[in-house]
């Protein structure tokens, strides 16, 4: 099993492509920019490597990115995300909702193993418990319907104790 978050979810998507692993479990991808970031796609960021590194620009929204090119991942994963900001300038550059880095809609992949963690930013959702519990039940079981199944147990198992 694997839990990255942000860019790091790109360059474990790029080596599971290239290296298909026959013991995969399962993958968490904690925000990740899917199909890229709008701030990545700011015209002076690849001017600024020093500053930001050489692989931002890699995760801008352009259809021939880096992260634009991976496809969809023939495993089994859960892709969490928040959508409260934490940098009211760069939600004014990001279409839609978002995290902070990170639009909502550009982390949704074609699995239905997705979630939005309420009120959490790019990087609060790191130590949000609620994210830890997705995270748990989603290595223990299935899907997401699966969890949700679970929690559903659990909500009727504690009604009856009541």
């Amino acid at each position: 099993n694997f839990v990255t978050h942000s860019m790091g979810t790109g360059i474990l998507r790029y080596y599971l492509k290239e290296n298909p692993l026959k013991n995969l479990g399962k993958v968490v991808f904690i925000s990740p920019p899917s199909h890229g970031s709008h701030l990545a796609d700011i015209p002076f960021v690849d001017k600024l490597p020093f500053i930001l590194g050489k692989v931002v620009p890699q995760f801008s929204t352009k259809k021939d990115s880096f992260v634009n090119q991976l496809g969809e991942p023939d495993y089994n994963y859960l892709i969490l995300i928040g959508n409260k900001t934490n940098n009211p300038f760069y939600s004014m550059l990001i279409p839609g909702k978002d995290d902070g880095m990170v639009p909502v809609d550009s982390a949704k992949m074609k699995s239905e193993n997705f979630k939005i963690i309420d009120n959490t930013t790019h990087t609060s959702i790191l130590k949000d418990t609620r994210t830890m519990k997705e995270i748990s039940n989603f290595l223990k079981n299935t899907t997401i319907q699966e969890n949700k199944a679970e929690e559903k147990k659990i909500e009727n198992f504690s009604e009856k104790r009541e």
